[in-house]
């Protein structure tokens, strides 16, 4: 019995060992990957972040000259309103100095 005991426990050592051989062999690799992937993570993000960066002074050109855009246009429109306001006034007057003369 001791005999049988002893040669279980002397195939699981070996079966530990091997496992334990293996596993050393694969964790520095593992964590090589995992360094490279982190290394790759952050390069990606560094240039996600110039991207956000550029885009968000694009977004802040184009929504200024957007602005001064309208603001001309506004101006323009009021301006044209004006003038349309002005002539309307002076058919008026035209109108009503057409109709004295009848």
């Amino acid at each position: 019995m001791k005999a049988l005991i002893s040669t279980c426990c002397s195939e699981a050592e070996k079966r530990v060992a091997v496992q334990a051989d293996l596993l050393s062999s694969t964790v520095p690799s593992l964590a090589a990957d995992i360094r490279h992937t982190a290394q790759e993570s952050e390069e990606a993000l560094e240039e996600s972040t110039g991207y956000c960066s550029l885009l968000h002074r694009s977004l802040t050109g184009l929504g200024e000259r957007n602005g001064s855009h309208c603001s001309r246009a506004q101006e323009r429109v009021q301006n044209q309103a004006q003038e349309q306001m002005a002539l309307l006034g002076q058919n008026s007057a035209a109108n009503l100095a057409l109709q004295e003369v009848k």
